[in-house]
């Protein structure tokens, strides 16, 4: 009856939707822009390994120059543009998940699962980030996100940084002071 849960960046393929919705009652979770852990799920791997399959076939440079330019952009010490896409014939590696039908349908046979409790989803808005310093409390919007939303991995260069735990501590000493009680309402 007292029990309560503050779950950091908890993993996506956890729950069932009905165990995700009863969890609500006593858990709250934190998700950080583009962070992956809420997003790992068996269907989310799956999409992500099809995807970037995909965007092998498709591409004619290196390989190995391929993959090295982006894990020199994930670890922050090469922007990706300067690497990969400086060639105007050249298409990105990977198709943004916001450019992906959503209508995409899980494999078969592999159950959906989602994040456990109320999500609160601090997202980075994108249009006064690029004016503004990067943890700005302003740059950010805090939303209460469905379960059902964070089925994709997004590739970005932050979404590694953005599951560190002083990126968190950072923006909710930066942001105004909300409600993260299980019961309250953002």
């Amino acid at each position: 009856k007292n029990l309560r849960c503050f779950a950091y960046g908890p993993p996506g393929g956890l729950l069932s939707l009905e165990a995700a919705e009863l969890s609500k009652k006593f858990v709250v979770s934190t998700v950080v822009n583009k962070e992956f852990s809420t997003r790992l799920s068996i269907n989310s791997i799956v999409q992500l390994r099809d995807g970037v399959l995909s965007a092998i076939q498709i591409n004619q440079r290196s390989k190995w120059k391929l993959t090295l330019s982006h894990i020199l952009s994930v670890l922050r010490l090469r922007p990706i543009a300067e690497v990969v896409l400086n060639s105007e014939e050249e298409a990105p590696l990977i198709v943004p998940s916001f450019a992906r039908s959503t209508a995409e349908e899980p494999p078969e046979n592999l159950p959906k699962l989602y994040p456990p409790g109320k999500i609160i989803f601090i997202h980075r808005n994108e249009i006064q980030a690029s004016c503004c310093s990067s943890y700005s409390g302003s740059n950010y919007d805090v939303l209460l996100a469905p379960n059902t939303v964070f089925d994709t991995i997004p590739v970005a260069p932050e979404m590694l940084s953005d599951h560190l735990p002083d990126t968190l501590v950072h923006l909710l000493k930066e942001l105004q002071p909300i409600d993260l009680s299980p019961g309250s309402h953002v």
